[in-house]
């Protein structure tokens, strides 16, 4: 009495190594159908900077990034807009009913644009941050089928998500302090370091063309792949 064999499956070639393995044994990764192997050395290659433009489809590029980041600002923009018209509506009745003096306009528009700094940087934050931890992508990073895992390749964790924004956004601190310290006239200097900043961090990207990580990205031990399995 005899017993019965599992059914191996059917058998294909690594387009990489040549090696003959049960398909199931075969992953589909860059358009190809190799062993963990073959794997292996597509990513040695990718790394090394051999396989030419095999990274420009494994890992999406700074201007792509960059217009993800466009998009989730555009909405964060028009969302601040909507919260600052109400606060400085409720402020200029209230100094206009209480015939407030011109120190006293001065003063409250001082502390306008400071708590609008303040609360700019929160809630890029909690956007980002919130966002990044429950679904691994913003509004931006879903329309450019992006999304934020550990460098590992593992979900993001809570504290991961955090640091990593109050990274990408520490440029606002500088806004925060030169209006707190200098006025108004201290908003333009400190939008400019802002601006610096991002540049500064962004151009990690741009730089290192192997690995596409920014520098908040390598602090916070994250990096940005695409969202529809492109690159395994």
């Amino acid at each position: 009495m005899g017993t019965d064999q599992p059914e191996e499956s059917a058998f294909s070639a690594c387009e990489v190594t040549g090696e003959v393995l049960p398909r199931s044994a075969l992953v589909r990764f860059q358009g190809k159908l190799v062993s963990e192997r073959g794997k292996q050395i597509l990513l040695d290659q990718i790394r090394s900077g051999e396989a030419g433009g095999l990274v420009q489809k494994l890992l999406p590029g700074p201007w792509r990034r960059f217009g993800c980041v466009l998009l989730d600002n555009v909405i964060l923009f028009f969302t601040s807009d909507i919260v600052s018209f109400a606060i400085g509506y409720r402020i200029g009745e209230h100094l206009r009913q209480t015939h407030a003096s011109a120190m006293q306009i001065q003063q409250a528009l001082h502390e306008m644009q400071l708590w609008g700094a303040v609360i700019g940087f929160a809630l890029n934050v909690a956007y980002y941050g919130l966002m990044h931890y429950f679904f691994g992508s913003t509004i931006g990073k879903f329309a450019g089928k992006e999304k934020v895992i550990r460098a590992d390749g593992g979900k993001i964790t809570f504290l991961q998500s955090i640091v990593r924004e109050l990274i990408m956004w520490f440029g606002c601190v500088f806004v925060i302090a030169l209006i707190a310290f200098k006025g108004i006239a201290g908003m333009a200097v400190g939008e400019a370091m802002l601006v610096f900043w991002l540049l500064f961090d962004w151009l990690f990207i741009i730089v290192d063309r192997h690995d596409r990580r920014a520098l908040h990205d390598r602090l916070a031990g994250t990096r940005v792949i695409f969202s529809d399995g492109r690159g395994g």
